[in-house]
């Protein structure tokens, strides 16, 4: 997947439950919860933090 995407330069929407996968193939991060948006961020190293 991120073969294709280096080498046609797309956008890939993914969409995961697994925190781990999301982070390491994300450059950009959407967390939801009941259909609403609850949190973004840029790279993994800026990932958006888990709610407390």
């Amino acid at each position: 997947m991120l073969r294709i995407h280096r080498l046609l330069g797309r956008t890939i929407v993914l969409v995961t439950h697994d925190i781990d996968e999301a982070l390491r193939l994300a450059d950009h991060l959407v967390l939801m919860d009941g259909g609403e948006v609850v949190q973004q961020g840029g790279a993994a190293g800026d990932a958006p933090a888990a709610e407390k």
